[in-house]
């Protein structure tokens, strides 16, 4: 196992026998300090093997002071990270196995030394259960806000708003200034370039990108990795290839940088509803990111879940899923889009026939004038063809039958095509 490790002056000692003895067992351990007893100050030292768990260079992480309260303290403010403070082998079991614990926390004046190696290989050898535990690990995560230490950022509007009404530090960039600006008087910190953006965000940095598919999205990502550092997440909420996405994570983790791929559904009334989220990639890059997927996502609301449905294992109840390894989330994205536009087909054929019902060409005896909009309004009430795509539709038939204000949009657009 890769693990970190750390103390004070004040658990000095007994670091250096525990790494002795990890080192005996075949873990690969790295040491953050101090390197001996002279008076430090323990967050300058714990804080770093923290950071380091919650970017996923390491697996766990140990720390070390004189009662190991400061030390736990000072870890559980890095987020996602675990950290439980131990004192038997029991309470170690219980640290891993009902609170899956990624760092322990050892006082050395209040346990003796072969108390604390017993302890390590103990908790080391626990497995999380799982289970009924799930959901209160997620309640503990749920609280981990994005504070002034871990500041986010994406290039779209809705999703930079949502943020800051969830709480969380955003940074901004957008090659509209004006744009920017808009977002600084709502809360968000302006930046002036992808450097400068980088520049604002302390690490490990999330950066969520929002712009066309194909080469907007790969001059961007380019351009950002050549700013980042290991630990730092690169998140693609547009729709981009799956197959790009996989060259691209590839091309990434070769420099320790995360790259998601994120599926994102629901237009600009997300904004209000939420969005429904598809995430691939790395599954400890996305574990660190579920404050905010949560803040982003519609939650479960009034829709109540499918019977069955084992909510302890899953978040796709609260609008947000982790799809699989890379590519993955715009893979899944992918086909629900050709879902989304077969639907649109559909609903607009149908209304077609039915808008045509009253042609003169038909018998007269089988003519219909058929209220188009009454008719949307009735299906979004007990029908197996109701959904989101067709209240949008009932919406537009009702505040115009003939959708004239449309059907001019789209010949204007046509005609652009045309002349292009």
């Amino acid at each position: 196992m890769k693990l970190a490790i750390g103390s004070d002056h004040a658990g000095f000692l007994y670091k250096e026998a525990i790494k002795t003895m990890l080192a005996a067992d075949g873990h690969t351990v790295r040491d953050f300090g101090t390197d001996s007893e002279a008076p430090v100050d323990y967050p300058d030292f714990i804080r770093p093997v923290a950071e380091a768990v919650a970017r996923g260079e390491f697996e766990r992480g140990i720390v070390l002071g004189g009662s190991g309260n400061g030390e736990a303290m000072v870890a559980n403010r890095i987020c996602g990270i675990r950290c439980g403070l131990c004192w038997t082998e029991q309470v170690a079991i219980w640290n891993r196995s009902h609170n899956d614990a990624n760092m322990l926390s050892l006082g050395q004046r209040t346990i003796s030394q072969p108390d604390a190696l017993a302890i390590v290989r103990v908790w080391l050898a626990t497995p999380f259960e799982g289970g009924r535990h799930i959901g209160r690990i997620r309640k503990i995560d749920e609280r981990c806000k994005i504070g002034p230490r871990r500041p986010r950022s994406d290039g779209r509007q809705h999703e930079r708003a949502g943020c800051l009404a969830g709480g969380h530090e955003v940074v901004v960039w957008d090659r509209s200034a004006d744009a920017v600006q808009t977002l600084a008087r709502n809360g968000a910190t302006g930046s002036s370039s992808l450097s400068d953006l980088v520049s604002r965000l302390t690490p490990p940095r999330a950066i969520w990108l929002m712009v066309p598919a194909g080469d907007a999205t790969e001059q961007t990502v380019t351009g950002l990795a050549e700013h980042l550092q290991q630990g730092d997440t690169i998140i693609d909420g547009g729709n981009s290839h799956f197959k790009d996405d996989i060259r691209r994570a590839a091309a990434l983790a070769t420099r320790g940088i995360h790259y998601l791929d994120v599926g994102t559904s629901g237009g600009v009334w997300g904004a209000e509803r939420g969005y429904c989220l598809m995430i691939g990639g790395p599954q400890h890059a996305a574990a660190r990111l579920v404050p905010i997927f949560r803040t982003l996502a519609p939650g479960q609301g009034s829709q109540q879940p499918s019977r069955g449905l084992d909510l302890s294992a899953t978040t796709a109840h609260e609008g947000f899923l982790y799809c699989g390894p890379s590519g993955a989330g715009h893979f899944v994205k992918m086909i629900h889009n050709g879902i989304e536009y077969g639907l649109m087909q559909s609903y607009a054929e149908g209304f077609d026939i039915m808008r045509n019902a009253s042609a003169s060409t038909l018998p007269e005896n089988q003519r219909y004038d058929l209220k188009l909009a009454e008719i949307a309004e009735l299906w979004r009430r007990g029908s197996v063809v109701s959904s989101w795509l067709l209240d949008l539709a009932a919406l537009a038939l009702a505040g115009d039958p003939q959708l004239a204000a449309i059907c001019r949009q789209g010949c204007r657009l046509g005609r652009r095509a045309l002349d292009g």
